[in-house]
């Protein structure tokens, strides 16, 4: 996964310096998930969920950073509510990322 903010490229671990609610693209890819659901989840929840078509797959996403959100990373895995952070009995996650962090400006 890695996130662009302008012409500057940040992957997971890094620290993306945001103002106000700046957008930020975030590209997420995936090989061999055919079948399988890519979340991207921020410090606030579930913000989009995507089932896997093929063996190789990418993803971009316009994200609005919002003021207490903290971090975005992607998971992908099996789940029987794909929306909820917490895992059902038979939930399965076979990959996730270290998150991208936003660290906001202060007013």
């Amino acid at each position: 996964m890695k996130a662009y903010s302008g012409p500057r490229v940040f992957e997971t671990g890094d620290v993306v310096n945001v103002n106000g609610e700046e957008e930020v693209e975030i590209t997420a890819e995936a090989q061999d998930g055919e079948g399988a659901v890519l979340r991207l989840i921020t410090s606030q929840g579930v913000e989009e969920t995507i089932r896997i078509d093929g063996k190789a797959f990418k993803h971009v996403k316009k994200l609005r950073v919002k003021q207490n959100c903290m971090f975005i990373r992607a998971e992908l895995g099996w789940y029987s509510d794909p929306y909820s952070v917490k895992l059902g009995e038979d939930d399965t996650v076979f990959a996730l990322t270290n998150p991208v962090y936003f660290k906001h400006a202060e007013n």
